[in-house]
């Protein structure tokens, strides 16, 4: 999906830099990640800025149509390019499915606002290792999938049965 993704960007990137645009494709082999498995401009928070979603009790983006089922990537250019208005505050109100179904107890049920810290949030460390756990035990594959806190949202699951009668 990654591979996809970036080929979907770079080719944004080359339609808009043919006319004339500053272009920079937040590509996985561009985006670094440190130590804490933060970089320095994470995709969900380019998709906040430009109106997409929030960033739910479960650390990831949701978005009214789609939950957190989704996948993303970000390219930033000067273009002038229509975008919804700024979402500034989370839609999860008293909803804890994702936290209560955590497997690894790392959500911390805190609403999200802009410029709130990831581990206001979740505990990046606990979240890491039970997925990690969870995929050995499950495929005897040591990486981090799990899945669970995405599953659950209320938002996915609205999305889920809407496709379903499909």
């Amino acid at each position: 999906m990654n591979k996809k993704l970036n080929e979907i960007i770079m080719a944004g990137g080359e339609f808009l830099r043919n006319r004339g645009f500053e272009v920079y494709e937040q590509t996985t082999n561009r985006v670094k990640v440190n130590q804490n498995k933060i970089s320095k401009l994470p995709h969900k928070t380019v998709a906040t800025r430009a109106g997409l979603g929030w960033i739910g009790k479960n650390c990831l983006l949701v978005t009214p149509q789609y939950g957190s089922a989704i996948r993303i990537s970000s390219l930033l250019t000067n273009a002038p390019l229509e975008c919804d208005v700024p979402v500034n505050q989370s839609r999860c109100g008293q909803c804890n499915l994702c936290v209560k179904k955590c497997p690894g107890q790392a959500l911390r049920g805190t609403l999200w606002e802009p410029g709130i810290q990831r581990e206001e949030i979740m505990d990046i460390n606990k979240c890491y290792k039970k997925q990690v756990e969870i995929m050995l035990k499950k495929t005897n594959i040591e990486t981090d999938l799990c899945g669970k806190c995405f599953a659950v949202c209320a938002y996915t699951q609205k999305y889920l049965k809407s496709t379903d009668s499909r």
